[in-house]
């Protein structure tokens, strides 16, 4: 099988929830331990860590206002860095970060790194009957992340609970997609 961040830079993902529809003959199950998990937007230690980053030599930081249909808008951050090395120097200059957080960090194919902020005391771990399908279409591959049922169920409460927030697909601390 294709590693996974090869395949991930290759491919658009699109998660199907119930996976009605896709032949899942030739899915094959995930060995990582992946979680879906709501990215911190408009929390405070996230709009600090940008503030120590924009004051960082070779760093950039990415603002956006985050809009929901029925949330208040909240300001959103994503900070990229040369390297893994320096995104982890910028955490511990930041200060504690509070225990219900988890910075992940997203590899650009191009060598440079991402951090975002995510919530761990939110979201949901993919249980063991998640699979992965790989789909050829004549606009491009698709990745499909097809869900069991339990995982559909809380997956649909977590996006509608997030309605227009960003929610993170994670391996460990890596982020293996996030919108942006």
């Amino acid at each position: 099988m294709l590693r996974r961040a090869m395949l991930l830079g290759w491919c658009a993902l699109a998660i199907a929830c119930t996976g009605a529809g896709i032949d899942r003959s030739d899915a094959v199950p995930v060995r990582a331990t992946l979680s879906i998990r709501p990215v911190a937007d408009g929390e405070a230690w996230p709009e600090r860590m940008a503030r120590v980053a924009g004051q960082t030599a070779g760093l950039e930081v990415e603002a956006t206002t985050i809009q929901s249909r029925r949330l208040p808008p909240v300001p959103a951050y994503r900070i990229r860095a040369p390297t893994k090395a320096a995104l982890q120097a910028l955490v511990r200059s930041t200060g504690q970060i509070p225990v219900k957080l988890q910075v992940g960090y997203e590899r650009e194919s191009e060598g440079r790194w991402w951090a975002l902020v995510v919530r761990t005391d939110q979201g949901l771990v993919l249980g063991d009957d998640t699979r992965v399908k790989l789909s050829h279409e004549p606009d491009g591959e698709s990745l499909f992340l097809l869900l069991g049922s339990d995982d559909a169920s809380a997956f649909e409460r977590l996006t509608i609970e997030h309605d227009g927030r960003r929610l993170a697909i994670m391996d460990g601390n890596e982020v293996l997609l996030a919108p942006t």
